[in-house]
């Protein structure tokens, strides 16, 4: 059983429940139906109705049944661990691992090792990854361990609360080196796996900006204003400019065996306090073999500038629940 708690400030003061419910604690109309109708839904310990007037102070108390177990078999982790709390972890993939068992690829996978994790710690927890990077794009996941904590941060998506962004080598010079590409994508027609800039497909809206730049190659800061299959390199394969080691949309392997895309940085809310936490994370060796070899040493990540300001730092010392 999970319990989800929320203290009734005095800016909250005079909401009703359902108010608090929907417009402050963010649940869907599904699931507050859901917890009333089996009386999970308490105020200072009690049942009370839907439209009670809240004061400064009150309780509010959520008892939330644990998630199904998942079908999976739980492996060790062998990633790094950035952040973890009462609600969700941040983990730091490497290129070649899956986020989610797919056809024919039921072991290995990041929620293997994530579900390897929960048993070792004696968690009762699922997996809900909030976003999903390609098998070879390398960087930080948001996996939360409820489906509540989950809905919270998809919402932030939504709603541009939550940043992620992105290193990316691509071939040849960007021009101009800042900017904005909006173009809409969909599938393929004659491919499973690829996609293309088509009209009448999903909008979608890329943020660049050079960091370093030598002959033939540029390091770009890319953050994103949806979240589209592939939309990074689709979007610079259709302006010329493909990343390197990207072969199903052009891009050389000569330097690099896959994808030099890399998810540096995420900003999100915890869903259970709205408070900012801000995590970035180490290149991967072949990321930064790659800038080495390129004359761009010097763009180590830690230097990189983030374009907009940082919401306030939020870790935990030590894994446990949020009180």
């Amino acid at each position: 059983m999970l319990e989800w708690t929320y203290r009734i400030s005095g800016k909250q003061a005079g909401l009703t429940l359902a108010q608090v419910l929907r417009h402050v604690m963010g649940l869907s109309r599904t699931r507050v139906r859901s917890l009333r109708k089996r009386g999970r839904i308490l105020v200072n310990g009690t049942c009370v109705f839907s439209r009670q007037v809240l004061v400064e102070g009150d309780l509010v108390q959520l008892l939330m049944p644990a998630d199904p177990p998942v079908d999976l078999r739980p492996e060790p982790l062998t990633v790094p661990i950035l952040y973890e709390d009462a609600d969700l972890i941040v983990v730091d993939k490497p290129p070649g691992m899956l986020v989610h068992p797919a056809r024919g690829e039921l072991t290995g996978t990041l929620a293997n090792g994530i579900l390897g994790l929960w048993r070792e710690w004696g968690v009762e927890a699922g997996f809900h990854p909030v976003h999903r990077l390609d098998r070879l794009t390398s960087g930080l996941v948001v996996v939360a361990k409820h489906s509540l904590a989950h809905q919270l941060l998809a919402q932030a998506i939504n709603t541009g609360r939550v940043q992620r962004k992105y290193l990316a080598v691509v071939e040849g010079n960007p021009h101009p080196p800042a900017g904005t590409v909006r173009l809409p994508i969909a599938r393929r027609e004659d491919s499973l796996i690829q996609w293309e800039v088509r009209p009448g497909g999903k909008q979608a809206v890329t943020h660049y900006q050079t960091v370093d730049a030598q002959p033939g190659a540029t390091l770009l800061q890319v953050w994103l204003e949806t979240g589209r299959t592939h939309q990074i390199r689709v979007h610079f394969a259709h302006l010329g400019h493909p990343l390197l080691g990207d072969s199903l949309y052009g891009g050389s392997m000569d330097l690099l065996q896959r994808q030099a895309l890399h998810a540096y940085h995420v900003v999100f809310p915890q869903p259970r306090t709205g408070e900012m936490v801000s995590l970035q994370s180490a290149l991967p060796a072949d990321f930064a073999g790659l800038l080495k070899h390129l004359g761009m040493i010097a763009a180590r990540v830690d230097e990189v500038t983030v374009i907009d300001a940082q919401p306030q730092l939020v870790q935990a010392a030590k894994p446990g629940p949020i009180n």
